[in-house]
């Protein structure tokens, strides 16, 4: 079964980055409704981020297939994984 990272409504997109940290390279800014998981349905420790100002840090990434290419998304700042 295929799994999927969505789109958290609030937020409208998520930036899909080169490396597990919030300054790696952006490969895109990504606004569809959901992106396939790179291989396993999880979560996998990185750099630490706040998806906004004022909002508590985390440090956990999904690994995406965006065209082929391997990405990393914040976990926290997107709506979720699952079928």
């Amino acid at each position: 079964m295929a799994c999927y990272l969505y789109v958290d409504d609030s937020r409208g997109y998520y930036n899909v980055r080169t490396a597990k940290s919030a300054t790696a390279g952006l490969i895109k800014k990504y606004t569809g409704t959901r992106l396939p998981v790179w291989d396993r349905c999880g979560e996998e420790l990185g750099g630490t981020y706040r998806c906004a100002v004022g909002e508590p840090q985390d440090r956990y990434y999904v690994a995406v297939n965006y065209n082929g290419r391997k990405g990393y998304v914040a976990a926290a700042c997107a709506g979720g994984l699952g079928a």
